[in-house]
Formats: structure tokens, C-alpha cells, sequence
């Protein structure tokens, strides 16, 4: 099944839920190609509600209510934004970037929801 086809079947609150978890991992890795590694994802009161809303979509009744404790290797806290959508914590000098970035491991996955099994 294609990301796209997933995300269609989802409900309103869900799909916005999708597109903002797309949205973060995208300038993530906008910010990775950039040689800049991102330490912390806080995302506002609204966000936080689409996203929960998505993985309880996703997930039902084994859905444990937190949200994802990661979004492309970073990790993702909810929290006071300032007003905006999602803020995104950097760390404070380029080696501790770079030992995070060894240390991490990571891998993306194009669909968020790629990683929930039912």
C-alpha cells in the first residue's frame, strides 16, 4: 500500500495529524542535509491533539495516549511553541551534534505510520 493510500482513509483530524508529523520530519531532514542536527521537536497544544488523534486512529485501542517519541530520530515533546505549529531545539555546539548524530542511528520512513502494526 502507498503512504498516500493510508493517509486517504484516515478521518479529517487524523489526516491533519499525517500531514503535520510529514511536515516535521521534512524540515528535519531539511535540516540534516543542511548539516544542522536538531535536538528536540516541541510541538504546540493543536498539533499535539491532530497527532494524538492520528495515532489513536491508527492504532485504536493499543494506542497507549502519548504521543510518537520520535519523529525521525529526534525526539518530539509537547509544549509551549510561542504561537507556532512546532519548534524545533538545536544543540548548543557542533560536536555535541555530531555525537548525537553517530549516537542516533536512525532510520526515516517515508509514511509515519509505517512502524504501527495492528
Amino acid at each position: 500500500m502507498m503512504p498516500g493510500e493510508q493517509a486517504r482513509r484516515l478521518d479529517p483530524a487524523s489526516q491533519r495529524g499525517y500531514d503535520y508529523c510529514c511536515q516535521i520530519r521534512e524540515r528535519i531532514n531539511g535540516l540534516r542535509m543542511i548539516g544542522i542536527e536538531p535536538k528536540c521537536v516541541w510541538v504546540g497544544q493543536d498539533g499535539a491533539r491532530y497527532m494524538r488523534a492520528l495515532w489513536f486512529g491508527a492504532c485504536g485501542e493499543n494506542w497507549d495516549g502519548v504521543l510518537p517519541k520520535m519523529i525521525a530520530g529526534v525526539p518530539c515533546r509537547e509544549g509551549s511553541t510561542g504561537g507556532q505549529d512546532y519548534v524545533i531545539e538545536y544543540f548548543e555546539s557542533q560536536a555535541e551534534a555530531e555525537a548525537a548524530r553517530q549516537r542516533s542511528g536512525f532510520k526515516v520512513a517515508d509514511n509515519p505510520l509505517s512502524t504501527v502494526t495492528h
